[in-house]
């Protein structure tokens, strides 16, 4: 009996940005990350599809949700270039694919040096351009695991892990001033338009870790206007939750909203 099934496929993304205390030099400083998680979901004769759809984007978001609570990138101290000791299992499993890629070619070389053998009247060369090339995916295979084993991203010259610090990651302090500085420059361009609205609103982002959350900690905010306010947070805060205040603008009340996003951290 001929089953047919309608499979369904969903793929859900997320970015987050990661707080890394460095081990070496105590200096808070993030990074983007980005996964992605895939779910299937089968409908027996079309019969289910929109349950098959749902089934589908749910294992997508718990295999995104599994795939985030460890996920984590090599990214070096901006401040110290030390890769901290979480991420030691990640620039490896990075330089694998680089030496697997390299041994998956060499592999290629052997199987077109054998097939050269059997096609052709060059026999004794293909065997040994196959064996060859046969023998140098071993001895890929054998450096690999030594390697890979006893590598250390610490050991690269400072210069390079400074460089890539550069590039892909920013100090705490750094990353959340730009942020305050974006707002100020983006309410001051917008002050005539918001005072003509009915309702007047500006957003700006707020930015806490766990930890604060966790303490119920009174913390100092930089408002868009260039004033400073202070701000006590729940332990129940989550993301998207908001703060207001209230700022006049060419005598009609703003409403300052701050909206919190909360660092993330690699659970391991």
């Amino acid at each position: 009996m001929l089953i047919v099934n309608n499979q369904h496929t969903v793929t859900v993304e997320k970015t987050t940005i990661r707080l890394v205390t460095c081990e070496e030099c105590e200096t808070d400083f993030v990074y983007e990350l980005s996964r992605s998680g895939e779910g299937y979901g089968n409908s027996v004769y079309f019969l289910d599809e929109s349950g098959a759809k749902k089934r589908a984007a749910r294992k997508a978001k718990e295999q995104l949700s599994r795939k985030m609570k460890n996920a984590c990138e090599a990214i070096p101290c901006p401040q110290c270039a030390h890769v901290q000791d979480h991420m030691l299992g990640k620039a490896r499993s990075d330089r694998a694919i680089k030496i697997g890629l390299l041994a998956a070619l060499v592999f290629l070389l052997s199987v077109g040096g054998f097939a050269l053998a059997l096609s052709t009247k060059a026999f004794l060369l293909g065997i040994v351009l196959g064996g060859l090339f046969l023998v140098a995916t071993a001895v890929i295979g054998i450096f690999a695991v030594v390697a890979l084993n006893s590598f250390d991203p610490n050991n690269k010259p400072k210069s390079e892990r400074i460089k890539r610090a550069e590039e892909l990651a920013s100090p705490r302090k750094d990353f959340e001033r730009g942020f305050a500085e974006n707002a100020e420059e983006e309410f001051s361009k917008n002050c005539k338009k918001l005072a003509k609205k009915k309702q007047p609103t500006f957003e700006f982002a707020i930015w806490v870790d766990r930890t604060q959350i966790k303490h119920a900690d009174s913390i100092k905010v930089n408002l868009p206007n260039g004033e400073r306010a202070s701000v006590k947070l729940k332990p129940s805060l989550k993301d998207g939750d908001t703060f207001e205040f209230s700022h006049e603008v060419d005598g009609r009340e703003v409403q300052l909203v701050g909206v919190v996003n909360i660092y993330s951290k690699t659970k391991s």
